[in-house]
């Protein structure tokens, strides 16, 4: 695989996780109001401006990932094991998370070496 192709699919993985996150509490950040919706955007921007790097082939972009990501995905977990009723898109934002996390590595430790 490229390390175009990549980047690609890690600035993909990390949009996912975005995406996730947006349709998971989205509707409960909406019924909070206001802080509710700052809040959520607290937490999804960070991931969408880390794509853009990543897509628009920054690598410190994604050394700043392979630093976040684990937060995300530890999120993630605690909420599949807190919330039975959340579990499969915790499931799938861990999903997500992780395959962010090791394309992000790949593509950093190729970009490194070439």
């Amino acid at each position: 695989m490229s390390p175009a192709a990549v980047r690609r699919l890690a600035g993909a993985a990390l949009l996912a996780t975005a995406l996730v996150l947006v349709a998971w509490k989205g509707r409960g950040a909406l019924a909070a109001g206001g802080p509710g919706v700052a809040l959520l955007g607290a937490v999804v921007l960070p991931v969408i401006l880390l794509a853009a790097g990543v897509l628009d082939d920054r690598v410190r972009a994604g050394r700043i990932a392979s630093l976040v990501l684990p937060f995300y995905a530890a999120g993630f977990l605690t909420e599949a094991m807190a919330a039975p009723a959340g579990r499969t898109w915790a499931a799938a934002g861990a999903f997500a998370t992780a395959l962010a996390f090791a394309t992000v590595i790949a593509w950093v430790r190729r970009a490194r070496n070439s």
